[in-house]
């Protein structure tokens, strides 16, 4: 008999990173297009430039508390294609200086008061709604001369970053999990419960650093923890269910996007108790569902037995016991249903 059931793996996909600062919700991607880019710059060169097809930009006068008090201006620049930062953030300040002129003619406006810029460009989703690629939060002063007249101040160096999270539209998506796990030896992945930093799991709905949301088709991960899980402190393994037409799949992706096997599944502690059958079932990667299977001698015929069960989280053990015959042989076989 054979105690090691290897589990089923069919697709191949990508995934990426990004950092920034601030709280702006990432921009959508296709989960095909995920690419480790393994550093901040690689993420907007890469993916948030070329992405950002529209841009946005607002001047609000700001209260003493810090609310918008007035909307001064705003612009909006629709199918704009650039290939580098450097010429995306020229055009940002161009805009900048358009929408600023209006703290200077808008007659409503304090000239005395703070003023709020605030840009953003995206890749519009009829899914998800308008999310961000890059963004910009800035605030700055009228210049006001001796003769009481007032003029702009500079916008030189005033650049867009990253937003705060990265959202990855997966069409069909039905159930996630994601787990983060320090580094080790820079890109092997351990898995065991003491090593886990955090996982999320879409069964429990307790949004931490990322945010599955399986009615939408998307997870949203925190930009800061997508960058450090593809090679600084953390890695990032993600499982999920997907529904293409009418089969479903499971797939496990490792820190660069790229999909990995799936982790051994032992069966052990075989007992013959009074006609029932237990064993203990560990590894494998949680959310996994699975089926035992009997027959009369290693080479089949084999039949479904007991009711389906799921992977726990890592490290806790699976007893599965059923009624049996005497002198039969089990193994379990992968199930690519959604874990429950």
């Amino acid at each position: 008999m054979k105690n090691t059931i290897r589990s089923f793996l069919t697709l191949v996909v990508t995934f990426i990173a990004f950092l920034a600062t601030d709280l702006v919700r990432g921009a959508t991607a296709a989960f095909t297009e995920f690419v480790g880019f393994g550093s901040v710059e690689n993420a907007i060169n890469l993916y948030a430039v070329p992405n950002s097809t529209g841009m946005s930009v607002s001047v609000l006068e700001q209260t003493s508390e810090g609310e918008n008090k007035l909307h001064v201006k705003g612009q909006l620049s629709a199918n704009i294609n650039f290939t580098t930062k450097e010429a995306l953030d020229a055009f940002f300040r161009q805009q900048v200086e358009l929408v600023a002129q209006g703290a200077l003619t808008n007659t409503l406006v304090d000239k005395d008061a703070l003023f709020k810029i605030f840009g953003v460009t995206d890749r519009g989703s009829w899914n998800l709604g308008i999310l961000y690629s890059l963004y910009c939060i800035e605030y700055f002063h009228l210049v006001k001369d001796p003769d009481g007249s007032y003029r702009l101040p500079s916008f030189e160096g005033l650049e867009m970053v990253l937003a705060t999270t990265m959202i990855f539209e997966i069409p069909g998506l039905e159930w996630a999990r994601i787990e983060a796990l320090p580094s080790i030896s820079g890109s092997r992945i351990k898995f065991s419960t003491s090593e886990i930093l955090f996982e999320e799991d879409s069964r429990f709905d307790v949004p931490n650093a990322i945010n599955i949301k399986l009615g939408y088709g998307y997870i949203e991960i925190d930009t800061k923890l997508a960058v450090a899980g593809t090679n600084n402190s953390t890695l990032l393994k993600i499982s999920m269910v997907i529904k293409e037409e009418n089969n479903r799949s499971f797939r496990v992706y490792g820190p660069m996007g790229n999909q990995i096997p799936e982790t051994k599944i032992f069966l052990r502690s075989f007992q013959n108790i009074e006609g029932q059958m237990t064993f203990d079932i560990t590894g494998g990667d949680p959310g996994r569902v699975l089926l035992a299977q009997e027959a009369p001698s290693p080479i089949g015929p084999w039949t479904d037995v007991g009711e389906k069960i799921v992977v726990p989280r890592n490290g806790y053990p699976l007893t599965w016991a059923y009624p049996t015959g005497i002198s039969r042989f089990y193994r379990a076989r992968s199930v690519n249903d959604v874990p429950f």
